[in-house]
């Protein structure tokens, strides 16, 4: 990724600040927070406000580094929050029944002398959140919650066998962006030489009407 101009000049500063700051997407509303004194850069085309405290979820203690996935493993990383600790038991509850939100972490070149970003933000990670820990130290505690990529939805079973060159030239005829798709645990038949289904005769050509292709020997 080629940097803005600015920000490749401001990295062979004597003098460089370069706080993580990350976006949340919860369901109460984006949680935006920063290692650093707030400052804004654009998101989505809009200015975002990153600052280092919030009033629910407390501070951003540390991001982890990125670890790369191989095989049967995705991209992942972490991020630890210091929650007021009165909240903490609430705030727990809130982010496991919230489920897995995106999440978006970004390095940003600061001014060391206004605080302002210089140039455009890193862009480090886009993923979704995973299920956070409660962890329990001698006066402290905390909330770690892991990032998982959003390619981690190929190795689901149930998501990854759709992903299939079959599956997609029913999508989208023609396209053979999945041609040579790897990995997928089984295959779904199509046409009429398949196995017996176990959906009813109504089922299956009730979706035969609705998708316009044969599936489990009914045809449209």
């Amino acid at each position: 990724m080629s940097l803005a101009p600015s920000t490749a000049a401001a990295l062979k500063s004597s003098a460089v600040m370069m706080p993580y700051c990350l976006e949340w997407d919860l369901p109460t509303g984006p949680l935006r927070l920063s290692e650093h004194s707030p400052f804004s850069f654009p998101v989505d085309g809009q200015a975002a406000e990153f600052t280092p405290f919030d009033g629910n979820y407390g501070v951003l203690g540390a991001v982890g580094p990125i670890s790369d996935g191989v095989t049967a493993e995705v991209p992942t990383t972490s991020f630890v929050l210091f929650p007021p600790p009165a909240l903490v038991n609430t705030v727990t509850a809130a982010l496991s029944a919230a489920g897995k939100r995106r999440v978006r972490i970004w390095e940003v070149v600061l001014d060391p002398i206004t605080g302002r970003p210089i140039g455009d933000a890193i862009p480090l990670m886009i993923g979704q959140s995973d299920v956070p820990t409660n962890t329990v130290d001698k006066g402290v505690r905390s909330l770690t919650v892991t990032v998982l990529s959003r390619f981690a939805r190929f190795l689901r079973p149930r998501e990854g066998v759709r992903l299939n060159h079959g599956t997609h030239q029913r999508c989208k005829p023609g396209e053979k962006g999945m041609q040579f798709m790897q990995s997928v645990s089984r295959t779904i038949p199509w046409g009429s030489s398949t196995p017996t289904s176990s959906l009813s005769a109504a089922q299956a050509a009730a979706y035969a009407r609705l998708y316009g292709s044969t599936y489990f020997g009914v045809t449209k």
